[in-house]
């Protein structure tokens, strides 16, 4: 359904990817703010709450709270494309 018309889809907005970016850009906008919201996050990312940080890799993923869980996942996700990626790359592309 999300393909064009010509691969056979209807260029529907794929719901699950429009998700996980609304709740990215909501964790980071909270991240650069000081609302308590931050603090919340950086103990449940971190758990150790020390600093604000938002890391390309998290171990364990948080089952404490859905936000910070699907943007840890989609970190993951983000993270492990740009990695496949780089290694297609050739060294004068760099």
């Amino acid at each position: 359904m999300k393909k064009g018309y010509s691969k056979g889809g209807m260029k529907v907005t794929d719901v699950e990817s429009l998700d996980r970016s609304l709740k990215l850009k909501q964790f980071i906008r909270a991240y650069n703010s000081n609302h308590i919201i931050s603090k919340i996050q950086a103990l449940i990312s971190t758990k150790s709450g020390h600093g604000k940080c938002i890391h390309q890799e998290y171990p364990n993923v948080t089952e404490e709270e859905s936000i910070c869980k699907s943007v840890q996942e989609t970190m993951k996700t983000i993270i492990d494309y740009n990695r496949e990626n780089y290694e297609n790359i050739l060294q004068d592309d760099f």
